[in-house]
């Protein structure tokens, strides 16, 4: 009896909250609120890109191109190499 009584409780406390937050969701403040906060989002945005810095490229001869196709064929086979290059054999 003391169970059924905790469940029907939990459910109505659950429904209810959920009913609330649905309500204040999709309630026109909200939206208002939502709309009003993007506004001022990208204006505040656009005011302060005119004093970001200009940074100059220093990414020149950054990448340093190796040619190791020649040591990499010239290492020693593993064991397990050895076993798939005799298999075709």
């Amino acid at each position: 009896m003391i169970n059924k009584i905790k469940n029907i409780i939990f459910l109505i406390t659950s429904f209810a909250l959920l009913f609330l937050i649905s309500k204040h969701y999709f309630s026109e403040n909200y939206r208002n609120f939502t709309h009003e906060s993007r506004a001022n989002y990208l204006l505040s945005l656009n005011n302060n890109k005119d004093y970001l810095p200009i940074l100059e490229n220093d990414t020149s001869d950054i990448v340093i191109y190796k040619n190791d196709l020649n040591e990499f064929n010239n290492k020693k086979k593993r064991f397990w190499e050895k076993l798939i290059s005799n298999y075709g054999q």
